[in-house]
């Protein structure tokens, strides 16, 4: 999950996490949707994304988690 979220940032992916909005997060999230994963498959990754971005927080490398707000339906 983490290397295709990685791949998916292309030249954002060198930046810090600070600098990853959530409408990055809902880009990504447009593109497993757009990938033909299942819903499950979807909320998993997505899942996984958020937890990521929650810990950092947690952990101060972040203040907001851009992850938050994001929805798992996808356009």
């Amino acid at each position: 999950v983490l290397g295709r979220f990685i791949s998916h940032l292309s030249e954002k992916a060198d930046l810090p996490m600070a600098e990853i909005r959530p409408m990055d997060i809902g880009s990504f999230r447009d593109y497993l949707v757009g990938l033909g994963l299942t819903k499950s498959s979807v909320r998993r990754d997505l899942s996984f994304i958020k937890k990521m971005f929650s810990e950092s927080k947690n952990q101060g490398v972040i203040r907001e988690n851009p992850a938050q707000t994001i929805g798992t339906e996808g356009r």
